[in-house]
């Protein structure tokens, strides 16, 4: 049986469930910080190779990179030939290559589709001696690191990068004899060597070019935003932190009732080039941040075009007429941000209005411990429990309620996010 129901106040519930995923995910990425171990930080804002640490750490600038778009602020691009960053003999950096554990992440976007190019090095010759480097083979979109200290005590890995993606953020990290490589906050390679691989030696850390150019590699046709160097390894949930989910749709395949639209939000890019397939319902589709209205049920395409390179993503929109639903449909939101910015700050019964009545409503943590009831339908949780604040992490419902005369009960896990 259809029920009817205050349309404004469900459309105020579903949107803010709609979005909440979403606005946790970009928020929580753009205020991350990981400054433990952080001994340099280039940002490259207005393209200046300055350490925004404090630190003063340096490079110097051997044929002055140009300036792009970056994901954090600028990026250097390299143009393939003469331009390359060199450390200062003095800088901490150089030290790191003696140190047991370190990591580096950068965002990397490559410019040429052919060609071995170095990425870093910090290597006295092209032989397998005491050094550190990174290829990136645009050939085969593929990453190579390198730890060798000798013929037998090294490790070379390599892995291919995603094709729907045009940056790349990579974290190389190291830990005694653990070496891991992170692509776009996914670990992707872990290898172990014999012993700790030595790699000191008097060449500095070089950007976008080595020893090896010339034999085996090329310069570096691309650009680099945001580097930074750790004086130790980083954890899985601190390249979370690091990684912004750059040229894709931050919001999850969603369902919405017919009249309502969704806010298309997106990781950062650099492209002017964006278009959406289809374009139905779409209120600008040269942009990647549109706002869809659907009148049906559609998945949209989204290009994000930088020339050699297109990054791809989708998103699936099922959409309801909420005129056939009844109260045996009980939309629930997955997911709520109780930070008091005014959006989504609690937790309630998404459409109230279908329920003949409400017998209970419940939240337990995971512990099985009741954080909240009321039998009041518009009543909703603050994410508190006798006034303190609750962790973040999984909760249940358990909704008891009358429908056409039957009782019904609904249980489910959803998250809460700060």
């Amino acid at each position: 049986m259809s029920r009817f129901f205050s349309m404004n106040r469900l459309y105020l519930f579903m949107r803010l469930s709609l979005i909440a995923t979403a606005l946790w995910s970009f928020s929580y990425t753009l205020q991350a910080q990981v400054t433990s171990g952080l001994i340099a930080n280039f940002n490259f804002a207005n393209c200046e190779v300055a350490d925004q640490t404090g630190n003063n750490e340096s490079f110097i600038v051997g044929m002055p990179p140009m300036c792009d778009c970056g994901i954090v602020t600028d990026a250097l691009e390299f143009d393939g030939s003469d331009q390359f960053i060199v450390v200062d003999s003095a800088s901490n950096i150089n030290a790191l290559f003696t140190r047991a554990s370190f990591s580096i992440s950068l965002y990397f976007r490559p410019l040429a589709s052919n060609g071995n190019m170095v990425l870093f090095s910090k290597r006295e010759s092209c032989l397998v001696d005491r050094g550190f480097a990174v290829y990136y083979n645009a050939n085969f979109n593929e990453i190579t690191i390198e730890f060798e200290e000798n013929a037998t005590n090294r490790i070379r890995a390599s892995h291919r990068l995603p094709d729907d993606r045009c940056w790349q953020h990579l974290v190389i990290s190291r830990i005694g004899t653990t070496v891991r490589l992170f692509v776009n906050g996914e670990e992707v390679i872990q290898e172990r060597s014999g012993s700790v691989i030595q790699l000191t030696n008097e060449r500095p850390f070089e950007v976008g070019t080595g020893p090896c150019v010339g034999t085996t590699a090329v310069p570096l046709n691309g650009l680099i935003s945001d580097l930074r160097f750790y004086s130790r390894d980083l954890s899985q949930n601190e390249v979370n932190q690091l990684f912004r989910n750059q040229d894709k749709i931050i919001n999850r395949d969603t369902t919405i009732f017919l009249g309502q639209e969704v806010q298309i939000l997106d990781g950062p890019n650099c492209s002017n080039n964006i278009q959406w397939t289809p374009t139905t319902d779409i209120d600008d589709p040269s942009v990647s941040d549109p706002i869809i209205t659907p009148q049906q049920t559609r998945e949209y395409a989204l290009a994000i075009n930088y020339g050699i390179c297109t990054a791809r993503d989708s998103i699936l929109i099922t959409v309801i007429d909420p005129t056939t639903l009844d109260c045996t449909e009980l939309p629930m939101p997955n997911i709520f941000t109780p930070n008091d910015d005014g959006l989504n700050d609690a937790y309630g019964i998404s459409n109230p209005f279908t329920l003949d009545e409400l017998v209970s409503f419940e939240i337990f943590d995971r512990n099985g411990n009741k954080m909240f009831s009321t039998n009041d339908p518009l009543e909703e949780w603050d994410g508190s429990f006798r006034g303190e604040r609750m962790p973040p992490g999984a909760y249940l419902y358990m909704i008891k309620y009358v429908c056409d005369g039957e009782t019904i009960v609904k249980t489910d896990s959803f998250h809460l996010m700060r």
